[in-house]
């Protein structure tokens, strides 16, 4: 062993708390950044599971005039495309009672609602909004109007998924700020 070599033994055995803190620095340093991919991984893994079991519709295109079934048919026979699902939307104003006042709305038709193939989340979207609009409203003792849009939907889904990364990233990242001696002392 050279002098070099003799040196570094000599300080690593004389320093052993110190020796030991690097070690567990070190140690703490490697869990954390794989406690971040791993979380990383599986949050954005889970995210696309979820929605891709919700059958999100790729592409949504309105057209003025609609199209016929012949069209639609048509579409579906297009090279890359998986499937074409045809609906009609129309705004509408609707009221309980010939007392109250005129509600806007807008009507979506689908020829089959039990089988229809994209957006079921946006389905499930529309009366839990209401509701959740309703119970708003009488928490601040106002009378809120629900109006349902559909670029609400690609709002919403952005929101949930920076809240998603936040929420993993945020602990691991504060995880990482953690001295040795604050993590050994808290336990």
């Amino acid at each position: 062993m050279g002098v070099i070599g003799y040196k570094i033994w000599s300080d690593l055995w004389s320093n052993k708390a110190r020796t030991l803190q690097v070690v567990l620095i070190i140690a703490v340093g490697a869990a954390a950044i794989g406690m971040i991919v791993t979380t990383r991984t599986l949050v954005i893994s889970g995210m696309e599971d979820i929605w891709g079991a919700v059958n999100p519709a790729m592409i949504t295109m309105y057209t003025n005039p609609s199209v016929d079934d012949d069209i639609i048919s048509a579409l579906k026979g297009v090279d890359g495309v998986e499937n074409v699902e045809g609906f009609a939307t129309h705004s509408i104003e609707w009221r309980l009672s010939p007392d109250d006042e005129w509600s806007a709305a807008r009507l979506i038709a689908r020829d089959d609602y039990k089988n229809q193939h994209y957006t079921i989340a946006t389905m499930l979207s529309v009366p839990a909004g209401r509701m959740m609009t309703e119970a708003l409203g009488s928490a601040l003792s106002s009378q809120l109007v629900y109006i349902y849009k559909p670029t609400g939907t690609l709002y919403w889904l952005g929101i949930i998924t920076v809240l998603a990364i936040l929420a993993s990233w945020l602990p691991a990242y504060r995880a990482t700020r953690v001295s040795v001696r604050e993590s050994l002392a808290y336990q």
